[in-house]
């Protein structure tokens, strides 16, 4: 189980329910890195890509704006998603090109761009199937999960680096 700590943004409620908006940082690699001040990649990073990510789920519980919680998702789960996300379209490409290739051949046409086109028409088609594939699997499949809400006066342990 991949675990993440999230805090609390906002409580809405409705007639039936209650939801709340769960914000969890976006971590980067960068930090750590010995190359960060002369990296282009940190930088593109740095401008292109939102600090924090917003989920919502449906809470009964007792919960209170800053208060943090823990999400969770099943390692099983992200490799699935991430091997339809990527892999589906790629074997789409490829097999797209092939097929076109073949195709403008018994046609007698010889178009570099047809065989482009049906490349990456065929792998249009399959990152649409897998969306479609996706949104239509049940809510919580590829959603992170809720684990525990911690306590209000819950803070977290300070750690220091100790110097040599």
């Amino acid at each position: 189980m991949l675990e993440e700590i999230g805090v609390v943004s906002q409580v809405s409620h409705t007639e039936r329910e209650q939801f709340i908006l769960v914000e969890t940082q976006v971590k980067t690699t960068c930090g750590s890195c010995q190359a960060k001040d002369n990296c282009g990649t940190r930088t593109i990073a740095s401008v292109l890509s939102r600090r924090r990510e917003a989920l919502r789920f449906a809470y009964s519980g007792d919960v209170s704006v800053g208060q943090k919680v823990k999400l969770g998702i099943s390692e099983q789960r992200v490799l699935t998603a991430s091997l339809l996300v990527y892999m589906v379209p790629l074997l789409a490409l490829l097999v797209g090109a092939l097929a076109g290739q073949f195709f403008l051949a018994a046609l007698s046409i010889g178009s570099e761009l047809g065989v482009i086109a049906f490349a990456f028409g065929s792998a249009a088609l399959a990152f649409l199937g897998v969306k479609a594939y996706l949104t239509s699997q049940p809510s919580g499949d590829f959603y992170p999960k809720l684990l525990a809400v911690f306590p209000k006066d819950c803070h977290p342990i300070q750690v220091f680096q100790a110097e040599p």
